[in-house]
């Protein structure tokens, strides 16, 4: 609890400072995108956490790690959870994404507004999920960096070796979302808080795992 007490106000105390940031951070890398193989590789990059990825992560357990085969699950669980919990958050927040040029703008689940990116010109709360374009006021928190941590602390919990790959990877997801445009500093960091305080604790005490072992007995044939 101590843990978890101390990385929220540090997370609060990094957002405070670098909330006056996110608009001329946004400003400069709309002002000079980044083109060639560079974006393109760190846009492949971002996708580090998503289905995708979770995939062959899972071929790569399954086929060369037979004992910690049922400890997907696991991963499964907190990615599944990871997500869920960013979208609510996303609808409650509404914040602007960084091309509608708001930093400041944020809604929350009361205030309705009109934007460019809508199919049509009434005005949208953010929660209206269903409205084509909505995911422009989803800037926080980033789903992407959520993932990334959720995936990240799976492989080093399992694998502690690979701690400075995983690390890497979230970072690497963290600055490409900025640079590429697609979210604010501050949306990061929210977004890797999300991801550690829902998946961090599934994974450790291996709720997945033991719901599937509990299903099957006492889980000797996994």
């Amino acid at each position: 609890m101590k843990r978890l007490l101390a990385l929220l106000a540090m997370t609060a105390v990094l957002t405070a400072v670098l909330l006056p940031l996110d608009g001329p951070i946004g400003q400069f890398c709309r002002a000079h995108p980044l083109g060639g193989d560079l974006r393109r590789s760190l846009e492949a990059l971002q996708q580090y956490g998503d289905l995708g990825t979770i995939i062959v992560v899972s071929a790569v357990v399954f086929l060369l790690d037979r004992a910690r085969r049922v400890r997907l699950l696991d991963l499964y669980l907190a990615s599944g959870a990871t997500f869920l919990a960013c979208q609510v958050l996303k609808m409650l927040v509404g914040r602007p994404r960084p091309f509608l040029q708001d930093p400041w703008g944020f809604t929350g689940p009361w205030r309705a507004v009109r934007f460019r990116p809508l199919a049509d010109s009434a005005p949208a709360y953010a929660w209206e999920f269903w409205r084509h374009g909505i995911a422009a006021l989803w800037s926080m928190p980033s789903s992407h960096t959520a993932a990334a941590m959720a995936l990240s602390l799976f492989l080093v919990h399992l694998y502690p070796r690979l701690r400075p790959l995983a690390v890497a990877l979230v970072l690497v997801v963290g600055v490409g979302r900025v640079v590429t445009g697609a979210h604010y500093p501050t949306d990061l960091l929210v977004g890797a808080l999300v991801g550690y305080v829902v998946s961090a604790p599934l994974i450790r005490a291996g709720i997945g795992a033991r719901l599937l072992r509990r299903g099957h007995g006492d889980g000797t044939s996994l």
